[in-house]
Parts: structure tokens; sequence; C-alpha cells
């Protein structure tokens, strides 16, 4: 079985990837190093790690493709984590493999922005990648609206396509129950 964390940035996803982790023997990975190896070593792929995530998820899909394709070949059991499944190729996944792939999208479209930098801005020593540890509140302010808008648009995409989104006021209190929900028959 192929289980897909995925959804927008800072939303939870390597928190739940690690307490899965803990608990179970299961291979990882994250759709972070795909997308920095294309984008270093060969820029003529058209990965851009420094484009909007969008962009790089659409470049990234023919990639992830085949890799999911072949872990489900070899019946490789893996968790994939990663905000490079945007809801139409995540449909095309779970079409595909019907029965293979387990995938759950997080967002925070109704957070509270002050209270989201807050969040951010206390935890950013725990955060492995902190890409944003420099920027200012204003900054940071931004992105968060920002991220708000592209969980409100995946929420959307999400009920279109019949993807299981789950919206995170609190990672830490909702992971047990999203992860039960993942690994359930």
């Amino acid at each position: 079985m192929i289980y897909i964390i995925s959804g927008v940035a800072k939303s939870g996803k390597t928190y739940l990837t690690k307490k899965i982790l803990k608990k179970r023997h299961i291979s990882s990975f994250s759709t972070d190093y795909l997308m920095m190896s294309l984008s270093l070593a060969n820029p003529n792929l058209g990965v851009n790690h420094l484009e909007d995530d969008k962009i790089v998820a659409k470049n990234l899909e023919p990639y992830l493709y085949s890799m999911i394709s072949t872990m489900i070949q070899n019946g490789i059991d893996y968790l994939i984590e990663g905000v490079h499944f945007y809801p139409e190729f995540s449909y095309r996944l779970l079409t595909d493999f019907s029965g293979k792939i387990k995938l759950i999208m997080l967002g925070y479209a109704k957070v509270n922005p002050i209270e989201k930098v807050s969040e951010l801005q206390r935890y950013q020593n725990d955060i492995e990648n902190c890409w944003y540890k420099d920027y200012s509140y204003e900054e940071l302010k931004n992105l968060v609206l920002y991220l708000i808008s592209v969980s409100k648009e995946l929420n959307n995409l999400c009920l279109k396509f019949g993807i299981q989104y789950h919206e995170i006021t609190n990672i830490k209190k909702q992971s047990n129950k999203i992860i039960r929900e993942l690994f359930k028959n």
C-alpha cells in the first residue's frame, strides 16, 4: 500500500509522518527530496524549487507517477509526504491504482491568520527545513494568508474529486484520528 500525506505547506505533514514512523515499520519518502534533486541536478527538466508549489507539483507529476507505479509493482509499502499532490493528480493516482493508495490532504482554510503566524514562530526551531525563519512578521503573515487561500482551493478541489481533506486546527490533537483514518482498512 502507498500512503500519501499531502496538503498545504506547514499543515503538519512531516509531523504526522514522524509520528507514524515511530509506530510502524514502513519506509518513507518526502517529495521535497525529489524536487530538490531534479531542480539542482538538471534545471532543463523544468522543475524549479523556487517556483510556486502548484507549478512545481505539475512538473513533478510524471516522476511521482512513475515512482509510485514502480513501488506498487514491487509490492513495497511506502509513506510519501509532500505538497506535490494536487487533487486532480491525486484523483488520477487513486483511480489508476485503485485499492493500492490511501491519500489524505491537509490544510487550514479556516484558521485565524494571527494564531497561525504565532504557531509558526513558536515552533520554528522544531521544524525541519524552516525556510521562513528569517521572514519578518509581515512577510510571515502574508505567507499565511496565501496558504489559507491555497487551503481553500484544495478543500474545494478535494470536495470535487472526493478526496479526504482534513482541516487542521491543532495537528497534535488531531494526529491520532488522522493516522487511524489513513491506516484503516
